[in-house]
């Protein structure tokens, strides 16, 4: 596991405080936009190395779309016991608290002798703005 703080810059700093005050998961568009319209200019090519980097050390998470959509990342370090819900109409995926499924996940652990990954399970269904429409 790679140790970001031995290279630690502004940008990648940015990055990682932007991405831990999301409730959402972010695009790494979504990311330049966000810190460019706060004053901190970050470059699309320093934006993906730093998702890289931050994925393979584990303290950001990476979902692909179903359909080819952009891929999307959070931040593991800002929750940490979470799964994930995506809509699938506008492709929206938030991080939730795992403790809401506690009952499902003990019944795999003591029925199936399966661990659940909560960092990458992802329930799939339709968000209340899309369902509104």
């Amino acid at each position: 596991m790679k140790n970001s703080n031995l290279y630690k810059t502004h940008q990648r700093d940015a990055i990682l405080e932007y991405l831990n005050s999301c409730k959402e998961c972010v695009s790494a568009d979504d990311i330049i936009n966000a810190l460019k319209a706060a004053g901190k200019p970050v470059s699309k090519a320093t934006v993906y190395r730093t998702l890289e980097l931050f994925c393979s050390e584990g303290t950001v998470s990476r979902f692909n779309g179903d359909t080819g959509d952009r891929a999307v990342y959070c931040s593991n370090s800002s929750q940490t016991d979470h799964f994930h819900i995506k809509c699938t109409l506008c492709g929206t995926t938030r991080c939730v608290d795992y403790s809401l499924i506690d009952n499902v996940e003990n019944h795999f652990l003591n029925s199936l002798g399966f661990a659940v990954n909560h960092a990458q399970t992802t329930l799939y269904g339709t968000c209340k703005l899309c369902r509104s429409k």
